[in-house]
């Protein structure tokens, strides 16, 4: 209790800030290519979500911490940040890939690597990043820009990734200089770190799907693969995904059907991320300091969400030996706990994963899931040194409607096309999808015209950035918050949505409930019924994973009553005596 109570001492409590407000609408942002548009992440412009006053866009900030960059360990990673930023700026704007995972400290296996051998004998390596970086950075710098005579403000709005490049190229410390160039608080540039950060994780997801997803299926899939699914598998599976009123076979088509097996890859894996690596209390912490972060939870469960967040980053900040103003090493277990959640990815997709044809070995599945669970997990570490930033994950759900607001429809290109209010004629319809309207009754379309777009997969849930108080003054840093006006450091919350929700949609009609029970009609849902809503444990094969949960559960019981039992028989023998 010494060090709840130094953090308690340290910290204080304030009073409860306001409800926190809703946040305005996102700016528009540029779609990818044509052909990949479905798959792809977007690059979103700047989100001007709370009290940012800047009229134009901001560049990209100084970069996540990414383990292709990091020399050695332990280090401050402030410096690597600041001394990877011009490398950063490399892919128009694009933060680089992460090619391998960093860590080099030497540790005794744990349960999960012997349960894995595979995952034991992928070694966990510190690469270098190359020095091509700088040369091609001053090589860009140096081309001539579209348009001339434009001002440093005109710039940020029209070319704010070339900007950019020409600050980074020009000065021995680029993120100081983007900030005094932008004038926005530090928060804002740390907004687009993190931000950018998710948007790279979205990229490793897809590329990690289509890598290895992407195939053809012939034939229809018996009750062997579905036993093949762990209990905790169909769990998550039945939490992310519906099969629509298809029945049964609208579960078979999940897996069969390579762009849904695909999404529904890439939702498991998010499932795990958000829960497991996100949302976790202390990420890579060793398990007597993830003990005494979850007795902080306790402690203050009752105090102010933003004070608890000052007392959880204050001790994160302390098990891992760093300060507001200084560079931060990974906690000592980050490497075993990289490898934990790899093993349950690996778990939960290896059937899917044995219906490629190529049945690619675990070789190059298991770098390529390092690679994306130790990003996430900087990430997470990044959310959680924050002390004046909650980041929430706003949860999505399947069969709810969709809404271009808070959710990014990944099969957009496809839902255009399938759109039953878009005309027969209209331009640009693909010849399947010429093909498919023919062969709908004017019954059918008649029906369909009051469809409207349901979320099928919910891949990854959005994340939105609260903070207490009003505006910040242009010097505002992490160590040193500064407001415009002193009256405003307890004024209000403020609130930026970082990401949407990433989403899969098909059209159509939502459930109906009545009493608690499914109250479908079938002709409400026309050609697409076959047989109804079916939860996806009651498909043949699959494991009942509820059953499976009340027998952990009981057993969990009947083991607390014996702990309880031998207790009572403890204090009395001690009374006797």
């Amino acid at each position: 209790m010494g060090l709840l109570a130094k953090l308690s001492e340290t910290l204080g409590f304030a009073a409860s800030p306001p409800v926190p407000s809703g946040s305005r609408k996102r700016k528009d942002r540029d779609d990818s290519s044509e052909e990949e548009r479905s798959f792809q992440a977007k690059r979103r412009r700047y989100s001007d979500g709370d009290y940012l006053s800047s009229p134009y866009d901001a560049p990209p900030s100084a970069p996540v911490v990414r383990p292709s960059e990091l020399k050695s360990f332990p280090g401050p990673v402030q410096k690597l940040r600041e001394a990877s930023f011009a490398h950063s700026l490399l892919e128009g704007g694009r933060s680089p890939r992460i090619r391998s995972v960093a860590h080099p400290r030497k540790s005794l296996p744990t349960k999960e690597q012997v349960a894995y051998p595979e995952i034991a004998a992928t070694p966990i390596k510190a690469t270098t990043p190359s020095k091509v970086g700088t040369i091609r950075l001053n090589a860009i710098a140096a081309e001539p820009w579209a348009t001339h005579g434009m001002s440093n403000e005109e710039k940020w709005v029209s070319k704010p990734n070339k900007r950019a490049f020409e600050i980074a190229a020009n000065s021995s410390d680029p993120k100081r200089a983007v900030r005094l160039s932008v004038k926005e608080p530090e928060y804002a540039l740390r907004d687009m770190e993190i931000r950018d950060g998710l948007f790279q994780l979205t990229d490793l997801l897809q590329e990690f799907v289509k890598a290895y997803f992407k195939f053809k299926i012939s034939g229809k899939l018996s009750p062997s693969f579905f036993e093949q699914f762990e209990p905790e598998t169909a769990k998550v599976i039945g939490c992310v995904a519906s099969g629509g009123p298809g029945g049964v076979q609208g579960w078979h088509e999940m897996f069969t059907d390579q762009l849904k097996r695909e999404m529904l890859v890439m939702a498991i894996m998010g499932n795990v991320l958000v829960e497991q690596v996100f949302q976790h209390i202390f990420f890579g912490g060793l398990p007597k300091h993830v003990e005494i972060m979850t007795e902080l939870q306790k402690t203050h469960r009752d105090e102010d969400g933003f004070d608890r967040n000052k007392v959880y980053a204050l001790g994160a900040r302390t098990f891992m030996h760093s300060r507001l103003s200084d560079g931060i090493d990974l906690p000592a277990n980050f490497a075993n706990h990289v490898n934990r959640i790899v093993g349950t990815i690996y778990t939960h997709t290896k059937p899917i994963l044995a219906l490629n044809p190529a049945s690619p070995k675990h070789e190059t599945i298991i770098p390529a899931l390092h690679t994306i669970v130790t990003h996430a997990g900087i990430l997470s570490l990044s959310m959680r040194l924050d002390p004046h930033t909650v980041y929430h994950f706003v949860p999505v759900f399947k069969e709810d409607e969709f809404t271009s607001e808070r959710m990014e429809c990944l099969n957009h290109v496809q839902m255009q096309q399938t759109n039953p209010r878009t005309p027969d004629d209209a331009e640009g319809l693909t010849r399947a999808e010429t093909q498919r309207r023919a062969n709908l009754s004017p019954a059918e379309k008649n029906r369909a015209q009051n469809d409207d777009p349901l979320t099928q997969i919910t891949i990854l849930d959005g994340v939105t950035a609260y903070r207490q108080g009003g505006w910040e003054a242009q010097d505002s840093t992490l160590s040193n918050v500064k407001f415009e006006k002193q009256e405003f450091e307890n004024r209000g919350v403020r609130v930026r949505k970082l990401t949407d929700a990433l989403v899969y949609c098909r059209w159509g009609r939502a459930r109906r409930f009545k009493s608690g029970k499914g109250d479908d009609v079938a002709t409400q849902h026309g050609d697409a019924w076959k047989g109804g809503f079916v939860e996806f444990a009651r498909v043949k094969g699959v494991g009942d994973w509820i059953e499976h949960e009340r027998k952990m559960a009981k057993g969990k019981g009947k083991a607390m009553q014996a702990t309880e039992d031998d207790l009572q028989a403890a204090l009395a023998e001690e009374s006797e005596v």
